[in-house]
């Protein structure tokens, strides 16, 4: 709400997408082992970039995880 009500402008630049999963997969992987979840992660070796905020990326992604992990 606060990027469409013009308060918070997106800082675009091309993102490599693999190192920001890989970076949440680091992030994440040990509260999953203590929950007993096993978190596996499988990317291509090419790249893939992605012109978006990187802030906001990990943020979703962030968010998506820990929900994931909450109600599993």
């Amino acid at each position: 709400s606060r990027v469409e009500g013009g308060r918070v402008s997106p800082e675009r630049s091309d993102v490599d997408v693999r190192n920001v999963l890989k970076g949440m997969y680091d992030l994440v992987s040990a509260p999953a082992a203590r929950r007993n979840i096993e978190l596996s992660l499988e990317c291509s070796d090419e790249s893939l970039v992605a012109l978006v905020d990187q802030r906001h990326l990990k943020q979703v992604l962030f968010n998506l995880v820990q929900n994931a992990l909450r109600y599993t």
